[in-house]
Parts: structure tokens; sequence; C-alpha cells
């Protein structure tokens, strides 16, 4: 078995994330918020809500952040509303 170092820890401010989204900040390209378990529903649902109508964000990265179903949910819709979009 290969063993790999551990990450170093996500230190990502989701609330300054959410801010940048819903100001369509040209900065913001990468959110990556991996790790984060920390983040409330009602996060998640602001940050989706912003990435609706956000044009700058290029990629997304959400793994080991305890999604849920209904999250996921969310997320197909902005997806769909941003594909649209295009």
């Amino acid at each position: 078995m290969k063993v790999f170092p551990a990450e170093a820890p996500n230190n990502t401010n989701i609330d300054e994330v959410i801010k940048q989204a819903t100001a369509n900040d040209p900065e913001l390209l990468d959110i990556n918020l991996n790790n984060l378990k920390w983040i409330s529903r009602e996060k998640w649902g602001a940050l989706f809500e912003a990435l609706k109508d956000n044009s700058t964000v290029e990629s997304l990265s959400a793994c080991n952040c305890d999604l849920t179903d209904t999250l996921g949910t969310l997320l197909c819709e902005t997806l769909e509303v941003s594909i649209a979009a295009v």
C-alpha cells in the first residue's frame, strides 16, 4: 500500500467565496472547498444561488464535504441554469 501525506488544511473562507461569487468577481476562477465539513446548508444554498448568475467561476471542487442529496439537487439546478446561459 502506498501512503500519501496528509493534505494541508483547507482555510477557504466560505463567506468570502459567496461574496465574490455574488459580485461576479473576475478574480474568482476556481473554488476549492475540499474537506470543509462545517459548511451549513444555508451557505451551500447561498453559494449555489450566487453561481447561477456568475460568469467567471470555471471550476468548483467539493470533495469530502458531506454534501447531502438535497444539496446535490441544488447543485444540479445551478448547473442547469449555468449551462443554459452559455
